[in-house]
C-alpha cells in the first residue's frame, strides 16, 4: 500500500462524486480528527472518515466488515458503514455511514446532570459493552480482528517497565507495576476466559 496523505475537503468531494454517482454535495463540514482518521459531515447527515494511516484504512475496513454482522445485536445503534475505495489501487479507501443521532456526553454535560440521571447513561454503557461481549466471535470470522495473546501482552509489559521505557515512571510505581503483572501471569482461572469482542 502506498503513503499517502488525508485529502483536501476538495479532494474528498471529488472522489465522493466519482465513486458515489448522483450523490449531491451541498455542505462539509469538518468534524474533527484523531490519531486514525479526519472526519466531516456531509451533508448535515453523512459522515465521511478519512485515514491518516495505513493502519487506520485497515481499521476502517474492519469496521465496514464486522459492524452490519453485529449491530442487531446491540442496544444501541451503530454506524453502518459503506467503504468508497480511491480511483487507483491501493488508494486508501474512505468510510461513509449515516450520521447517528445523539448528544456528547462532555465532562461539562454531565457534572450538571441530576444525580439520579447520571446513572442511566452508565447502565446504558454497562448494557451496551456486555452486548458486545456476548457477541459470539466467529461474527468477526474474515473480518481481520486481531486475537489478543494477553499472556504475551503482560510479559511485553514487564519487559517494557523494567527496561528503558519503565525507568520513566516513578520507582515505586514502577515497581508495584511489575508485581501486580508478576502476579496477573502467574495466576490460573482467569485465563480460562471466553473469547469475545472488545471495543477498543
Amino acid at each position: 500500500m502506498r503513503i499517502q496523505g488525508t485529502p483536501s475537503g476538495e479532494e474528498l468531494v471529488d472522489r465522493l462524486r466519482d465513486r458515489l454517482p448522483g450523490l449531491g454535495v451541498a455542505s462539509l463540514e469538518l468534524l474533527g480528527e484523531g490519531d486514525f482518521c479526519r472526519a466531516w459531515l456531509l451533508n448535515g447527515e453523512r459522515v465521511v472518515r478519512a485515514p491518516r494511516h495505513g493502519e487506520a484504512a485497515r481499521a476502517l475496513e474492519r469496521e465496514a466488515c464486522l459492524l452490519p454482522r453485529i449491530a442487531p445485536l446491540l442496544p444501541v445503534a451503530v454506524p453502518l458503514p459503506e467503504l468508497v475505495t480511491g480511483p487507483e489501487p491501493g488508494a486508501w479507501p474512505l468510510s461513509v455511514h449515516e450520521r447517528v443521532e445523539g448528544v456528547p456526553l462532555a465532562r461539562e454535560r454531565w457534572s450538571v446532570l441530576p444525580e439520579a440521571e447520571r446513572a442511566a447513561p452508565a447502565r446504558q454503557l454497562g448494557g451496551f459493552l456486555a452486548a458486545l461481549h456476548g457477541v459470539d466471535v466467529s461474527a468477526a470470522a474474515g473480518c481481520g480482528l486481531e486475537e489478543m495473546d494477553h499472556r504475551t501482552r503482560a510479559r511485553e509489559l514487564r519487559r517494557a517497565i523494567s527496561n528503558g521505557s519503565g525507568r520513566k515512571l516513578p520507582v515505586p510505581l514502577r515497581e508495584s507495576l511489575d508485581e501486580v503483572l508478576r502476579e496477573y501471569r502467574a495466576g490460573g482461572a482467569e485465563w480460562s476466559y471466553q473469547p469475545a469482542i472488545l471495543h477498543a
